[in-house]
Formats: C-alpha cells, structure tokens, sequence
C-alpha cells in the first residue's frame, strides 16, 4: 500500500518524537521517499540540529514546548529518557505509537510487530523491537512453540549516533597504533564485544508476540553488542510440543517477500548492505531433541524493526481513519 497526499489528509498532524536521534534519521528518509507530508518534528535534546527532510530543514520542537493539542498522532521513537511523555498523550485522548518500551511492558497495550492489528479502535500501540519483531517473523506459522533460547548481537548503532561515531574514531586510531580517544563508554568500542541491556526487553516482546491463547513460550535471550556499525546477528533455538517440519518451514521462508531465505548458508551481517529483506538461514533439527530446532537471523538494525513496523502503522492507520 502506498501513501499518497490523497490519503494523508485522511490523518495529519503526526508527530514524531526523537527525529534527533538514529531511529528517527532513517524513520524521516524513510517517509521522505513515500512522500508523505512533513511530520511535527520533536527533538528529545534541547540543543539538537533541525533534521533534514526531503532536502530541507524541519523546524525542531523541544519536549517542554510541545503542544498535544495540536497533534492527533504522536510516534515515540527509542531514546525516551522518561514515560512522562507517553502518559501526557494518553491523558490528551490522541492515537500513540510507542517504541521506546514503555507500553510494551503493560498488558493492557496491544504489540504490534510484524502483524499488524485487525482494526483501528485502539488508542495506543507498543510497537515491538527489532530483534523479538524479526524473529517472530520467522517463526509464524510454526505451531506449539514451548520454548525459545537466543543469542543476539547488536551493533553499535543501539548507542545512537555516539556509538557509531566512537566506534569510526576508536577503529582508525587502533588501526594506527594509537590509544583510543576518550569517549562516553566505559570501555573501547572497536574489536570488543559487550554486554548488553536488550535481553529482558527482547525476552518480554518476543514471549508476547508467540502467545497462543493463554499460553506464552518461555524465552531466554542473552544479548551482547559487538563492534558492527548497523547490523545485528542472532541464533535461536526453538522447542516445541510436536515434531516441526523443517521443508514446509523452508518453504514458507522462501515465499516469504519479507526474508532473504540462504539455503545451506548461514546469514552475514556483511552480506545485507543495502538490501530491505531479513537474512535467515543455518536450519537446521537439533541433534538431541525431535522437537527442536536451530537457525540463525540477521538484519538492519535500524531498518528491519521499529522504521518498518511504524511506517506500516501509519499507513493502516491512514486507510482505516474516518
């Protein structure tokens, strides 16, 4: 579905809070090449740069000087210091998309990931991560999922800008045998691998998403970041009450517009550059349990989450507004 300016004066006033940061630079270019009309851009830091859109500057507005009243759409990108947002626009009555975990950890709050809702009704969404998103991609159509164990590494674009600009410096100075620059991290960022806070977020999102009834799969998540610019890796493994048929599963990952299915092969972060689909791959039964099986993902961090899932959001939510 595309968007045209037709169908956009069917929901205006959207705004976005967080253009400032990594997320909200790829969810405005992203926008840009659908030519939708400029959103309220909100800055979560007072002295942020006006950010580029469709080759100009849109005019910055701070969080303190935000008027809900005058929006009808609000889209909360990651990087939120606070909830005190979120609740001023469920106090205010207008439609809130929230990826920045905090309607996410409330029952009471639809998940969206890669299904999108059967309706429009709902005032507030959470909209999932990136990691619990792809993976529940994958897995759709699997049946009597009991348990999942993964291994995800992230890239350093999960530190926003900083990150990336700290692993550039830090890489060439290392290269040239010189120490690297002091920096907001407590260790170095190039040729390190370390641990990272995503595992709960993704274990809690990625349980919600697999519930069937009133039955949520066990996940158990390690996560770590790695000295990748953009792209996250992960391994699962799945355990479930039956026998899995791994063909039809192969099946439906090929047929599948969303994933970029690597028969034989395991998926490289190297390997995405500029491609829109998810890498998935290295199937394979586990060696003690008929039940189980293995694989491995990968994607843009950036790009393959919360962008995609937001931009689908809106669109739904421009064909179904009244």
């Amino acid at each position: 579905m595309s968007i045209t300016e037709a169908t956009l004066e069917n929901l205006n006033k959207v705004a976005v809070a967080g253009v400032d940061t990594l997320v909200g630079e790829t969810l405005l270019d992203k926008l840009g090449e659908l030519h939708m009309p400029s959103p309220l851009a909100i800055g979560y830091s007072d002295d942020a740069e006006p950010p580029m859109y469709r080759g100009r500057p849109l005019p910055l507005t701070t969080l303190s000087a935000l008027d809900l009243s005058a929006i009808e759409v609000l889209l909360v990108l990651p990087g939120l210091p606070d909830s005190e947002l979120v609740s001023r626009a469920e106090d205010a009555g207008i439609r809130l998309l929230d990826c920045a975990d905090i309607l996410a950890q409330r029952d009471d709050c639809l998940l969206v990931g890669a299904d999108l809702p059967g309706e429009a009704g709902s005032l507030s969404w959470a909209i999932a991560d990136v990691v619990s998103h792809n993976v529940a991609l994958a897995l759709a159509g699997v049946e009597g999922i009991a348990r999942i164990d993964l291994s995800v590494v992230l890239p350093v674009s999960v530190a926003g800008r900083p990150g990336l600009e700290t692993l550039a410096a830090e890489t060439a100075r290392m290269l040239n045998g010189q120490p690297p620059p002091a920096s907001s991290f407590s260790q170095p960022l190039a040729f390190n691998v370390a641990v990272d806070a995503s595992a709960a977020e993704i274990e809690q999102n990625l349980s919600r998403l697999l519930t069937v009834g009133n039955f949520a799969p066990q996940v158990n998540c390690l996560a770590s970041m790695a000295s990748a610019f953009h792209a996250h890796l992960c391994q699962v493994r799945v355990e479930t009450d039956q026998s899995v048929d791994l063909p039809s599963l192969r099946e439906r990952w090929a047929g599948n517009s969303l994933l970029d299915y690597l028969p034989g092969e395991a998926p490289s972060a190297v390997a995405l550059a500029d491609s829109e689909r998810i890498q998935v791959g290295a199937l394979f039964a586990d060696r003690r349990n008929p039940n189980a099986f293995r694989f491995a993902l990968s994607g843009d961090y950036l790009r393959h989450g919360v962008v995609n899932t937001c931009i689908s959001l809106l669109q739904f939510l421009i064909k179904n507004a009244s």
